[in-house]
């Protein structure tokens, strides 16, 4: 045993000061466990603790086969090495004692019959895959991995998780679902992506993880919507989230003016309804790049001339087909402008607000004339 005065000033610190020293700088824990076997074991300490730093910026979910599911983690390279200790003690020695995740060692070890991949990239992002049959002591072992908490005066945050419905296996939807809560339980997430077929229970869900998770950004990336009520579906959406982002997927020849499961819909009366005074949303994106003709010449006029009435912050862009061209003009402190394949409204101190993403900017060359 060391005596006190043979202990380095970074083995003298509290514990506090040194989680604190973790906290902001989590590339040095590596490091800092080579220092002597006291720092080995406090910084052992720190990584199983319940609490911890935001670890991940992205989880994603998607069914591979069968009851197979791949969730892939992705966060800074700065957290890499802290994710991997914790990996190695809440799930490969809790549920695969005979494995570890090696440090040394980025592709990490095959887990028969999972597979854990470590993906180094140019992206911000690094991410871990992992395939696995799901059990309650796996999902938990993962949860747990990544800070989720049962106690209610604390939630890790997550930036976006991002949900890829089995449309073709609706027999697995309800257990991937399931899996992605249990996933994911106590932790707030602040974007909320959802891709594929929307149906009464897959609107029931979307507002139950919103509800859950607190959930301020909301992304549709929608093929066929079959829920009965496509339009109190998106009410609900909008009493529930400050943004939402509707990207509508191509189905067929004949669904050039569907959006959400309206064929010709009336989208003015309904986008006035979502930004209403009553509903929580504030910045609304609706993506038809493959159905360019979902919102038509009356609906567009309606929308200028009201949005601006509402007498609230709102911000409102579209893709769709533009069948007359016009003059950028201010109205009540609204800018309106004909966009590249769209068109934009939106109060002047929003105009800074975040862009739809690159995939959704494409534009579809069309006659102004039309």
């Amino acid at each position: 045993v060391r005596m006190a005065q043979e202990l380095s000033p970074i083995e003298q610190l509290p514990e506090e000061i040194l989680h604190e020293i973790i906290d902001n700088a989590p590339e040095s824990i590596l490091v800092l466990k080579k220092v002597s076997k006291l720092l080995n074991d406090r910084v052992d300490a720190y990584v199983k603790r319940a609490r911890i730093i935001r670890l991940l910026d992205r989880l994603d979910l998607e069914w591979v086969q069968e009851d197979v599911t791949r969730v892939s983690f992705g966060l800074p390279l700065d957290r890499v090495d802290l994710f991997k200790l914790r990996l190695n003690h809440f799930v490969i020695r809790e549920v695969f004692p005979w494995n570890r995740i090696d440090s040394r060692n980025p592709d990490g070890r095959s887990i028969e019959p999972y597979n854990w991949k470590f993906l180094l990239s140019d992206d911000p992002l690094q991410y871990f895959t992992f395939d696995f049959v799901a059990t309650e002591g796996l999902l938990d072992s993962l949860n747990r991995c990544i800070g989720g908490m049962s106690d209610a005066s604390y939630k890790q945050e997550l930036g976006e998780a991002r949900l890829y419905a089995c449309d073709s296996q609706p027999t697995f939807r309800g257990q991937q679902q399931l899996h992605f809560r249990k996933l994911l339980k106590g932790i707030k997430i602040c974007e909320f992506h959802y891709g594929g077929n929307i149906s009464n229970d897959d609107v029931d869900f979307i507002n139950y993880f919103i509800d859950v998770h607190n959930v301020d950004h909301l992304n549709l990336r929608l093929m066929e919507t079959t829920a009965s009520d496509p339009v109190n579906a998106l009410l609900c959406f909008s009493s529930r989230v400050h943004s939402m982002f509707l990207n509508q997927y191509f189905l067929s020849a004949n669904h050039w003016t569907y959006m959400f499961g309206l064929q010709n819909g009336d989208w003015a009366d309904t986008i006035l309804a979502m930004l209403g005074r009553d509903m929580k949303l504030e910045t609304l994106r609706m993506n038809g790049m493959d159905v360019p003709q979902w919102l038509s010449p009356a609906s567009q006029v309606k929308l200028k001339q009201f949005i601006p009435q509402l007498e609230r912050p709102v911000s409102f862009e579209a893709y769709h087909r533009l069948h007359r061209s016009f003059a950028d003009y201010m109205d009540r402190g609204y800018s309106v402008r004909a966009t590249r394949g769209g068109m934009s409204i939106q109060y002047c101190s929003r105009r800074s607000s975040r862009p739809m993403s690159a995939a959704s900017n494409l534009v579809i060359s069309t006659s102004n004339d039309v």
